[in-house]
């Protein structure tokens, strides 16, 4: 009981330090507040005060209170002291959680105030293993137990090697129920869209065995697990009992997002051809890439996860520059590479922005790869449907002029035959009228008859040796000229010198084998 009443009398004491600080008031009215601009911050540069040393006096005057909603520093190795007071002015008994928004830091600890006034820690951070937070979600959840009418005075201890933000609400348990719930609603749209994709485009990869499409596949399998990473749902769902490993999945993603994202934008905006300069330089950064993925096994979280956020700065300037390279060129495909990938990298550097704390942290920085990434690969499926028509289109051409060119072929062809067929009618009709001539009139003598006879039968022969060849070349030719007809399959007509009946000369008429004469 006396150490209560000590614990009690020192928190009088500590309270008429900062009178003056901002208090929040937890009532019927409001189910959720941001405190934010509530709070009061102190930079621990070398990370050396405990606790006991936050509660001097000379240190708690050197509380600033903040004023943004969302407290961002950036890229920092500093430890962060957060006080807020929190009075209960509400009429009915209500559970209240306190949510640290920003499921990234190492360290995040609680020091607060039990019913007894005695000062109790809860600890959490993504550097302890899931199972031992208190409530079990993505973000940091204390639960708060703050008497009816009593004002308290809360502290946070926070730490992290990365972009160190603490986005800070306080909801009851309705709010937070509801919060939970439609978070969970928009993360299984969010990233049941990217499934579906990513399995829609595997097929696509499948059926045509193009590379592009595997490079996005690739890189929205990578992408959709570093963004589980920075909503905090992989380390709740796939890998909660290895805190070690969750330290090294994001900067090992964030090199398979580079790897892939500019491999993919290489190869379908054909750098090679349009821009081989630029096309070596996004071939470094696929390289940077790979660094990075190596980096994040032998080199510390904070040097590797700054480095990572260098190249994005050079990434995505770079990527822009191919896309508008290729609208430049008129290449269909970057038409639409270009509005996905703008709304896609403004996000990359509007969150980049705000690691580096240049830009506040706000719903839009916050959530500004979400916000991109869902418009890129909205754009990238009408890309992709568009680029699937213009294959198409292509195979389409082609097939049409592969059938144009051969019926030009065949009418060609056809038409050489015809002439070939009319010359060959006319000498079939001379033909015919010599043998006409040859017919013996009834006033020639017996012996006459006989001589004559028999040289008139020689040429006779000849004659019908070269009529029979002709016939039969004419048949062939309007079989062929037939068969053009009803199926339009080219003949090679060199083809058919070997199917020609030989001349008279190498084999005996009909009428008369044996026979040659001259």
């Amino acid at each position: 009981m006396q150490w209560i009443l000590i614990c009690l009398g020192f928190t009088g004491f500590v309270f008429t330090g900062y009178s003056a600080a901002p208090v929040v008031s937890l009532n019927d009215q409001h189910s959720q507040l941001l405190i934010g601009q509530s709070v009061s911050i102190l930079e621990d540069k070398e990370g050396h005060f405990t606790f006991t040393d936050i509660l001097q006096k000379d240190l708690q005057d050197r509380f600033i209170p903040n004023d943004e909603d969302s407290p961002n520093m950036g890229y920092t190795t500093s430890v962060f002291w957060v006080r807020v007071i929190i009075r209960n002015d509400s009429r009915r008994p209500q559970i209240w959680y306190l949510e640290v928004g920003y499921p990234s830091l190492d360290y995040v600890y609680l020091y607060h105030q039990n019913r007894n006034g005695q000062w109790a820690t809860i600890r959490n951070g993504d550097r302890l293993p899931f199972y031992t937070r208190e409530t079990v979600h993505r973000n940091f959840v204390f639960q708060l137990d703050i008497p009816h009418g009593r004002a308290d005075t809360l502290y946070l201890r926070i730490e992290s090697q990365g972009s160190l933000s603490f986005p800070l609400t306080i909801m009851n348990e309705t709010a937070f129920r509801d919060t939970v719930h439609e978070s969970q609603l928009a993360f299984g749209l969010y990233y049941g869209i990217f499934v579906a994709l990513m399995l829609y485009n595997l097929l696509i990869f499948f059926s045509i065995r193009d590379s592009n499409y595997i490079y996005y596949v690739a890189y929205m399998a990578s992408y959709l697990i570093l963004q589980m990473n920075f909503n905090g749902l992989a380390y709740e769902y796939l890998w909660p009992a290895f805190p070690e490993w969750n330290a090294i999945a994001m900067p090992l993603f964030i090199g398979l997002v580079y790897l892939f994202s500019v491999g993919f934008a290489n190869r379908l905006l054909i750098t090679r051809q349009l821009s081989p300069r630029l096309h070596r330089f996004m071939q470094v950064l696929e390289f940077l890439g790979v660094l990075i993925i190596i980096g994040a096994f032998i080199l510390p979280y904070a040097v590797i996860i700054r480095i990572a956020a260098f190249i994005t700065l050079l990434m995505a300037p770079t990527i822009m520059a191919a896309a508008i390279i290729g609208l430049i060129h008129k290449y269909r495909p970057a038409r639409f590479f270009f509005f996905a990938w703008f709304f896609f990298l403004v996000g990359m550097v509007l969150f980049s922005l705000k690691n580096f704390g240049i830009v506040p942290s706000n719903f839009l920085t916050v959530y500004s790869l979400q916000i991109g990434s869902a418009m890129e690969i909205l754009l990238l499926s009408l890309a992709l449907a568009d680029r699937i028509n213009l294959l198409k289109q292509e195979l389409e051409i082609k097939e049409l002029e592969k059938q144009k060119l051969e019926r030009e072929r065949f009418m060609i062809a056809r038409q050489v035959t015809i002439g070939i067929l009319h010359e060959i009618r006319q000498p079939l009709q001379v033909l015919r009228g010599i043998l006409d001539v040859f017919q013996l009139p009834n006033s020639v003598t017996p012996a006459d008859r006989e001589r004559l006879t028999e040289k008139a039968q020689q040429g006779v022969d000849k004659i019908k040796g070269h009529l029979h060849r002709l016939e039969t070349l004419e048949k062939q030719y309007f079989q062929h000229t037939k068969a053009y007809t009803h199926d339009e399959r080219m003949i090679d007509l060199s083809e058919q010198s070997a199917v020609v009946p030989p001349t008279s000369d190498q084999r005996p008429g009909p009428d008369s084998p044996g026979k040659t004469g001259t």
